[in-house]
């Protein structure tokens, strides 16, 4: 009997520990929705944070793909075919330089989480 309960409260303080982590995730997705700008960004997403990952971007031109270069809690860094992208995760704070062409834009962050 003792050790019935004792295992159900083990169980229970597991599952109460594992719900509140927040840094347990199966996978994470981010996406920044830009209305109209002169760098000519409709949308961004990423499916991955790791380096070397994909980034899917939505222009005015098309769709093109992106490497992400650079990551960490802050900032994102993504090299395109005559682009580099700056992420100011925090602020959605988005810098782009083509050419001798430089854009800032705030849009808006969407983060999905499983």
């Amino acid at each position: 009997m003792i050790a019935r309960v004792r295992r159900g409260l083990g169980l229970a303080a597991g599952i109460l520990l594992l719900s509140a982590c927040d840094e347990i995730n199966r996978f994470k997705q981010e996406k920044y929705e830009c209305g109209w700008n002169p760098a000519g960004i409709v949308e961004i997403e990423l499916r991955s944070m790791k380096v070397n990952a994909k980034a899917t971007l939505v222009t005015f031109d098309g769709d093109q793909t992106g490497k992400l270069v650079f990551s960490d809690d802050r900032e994102l860094i993504i090299e395109a075919p005559e682009l580099i992208i700056r992420i100011d995760r925090e602020q959605a704070l988005i810098k782009t330089t083509k050419g001798t062409r430089y854009h800032e834009m705030r849009c808006k962050k969407i983060e999905f989480k499983m």
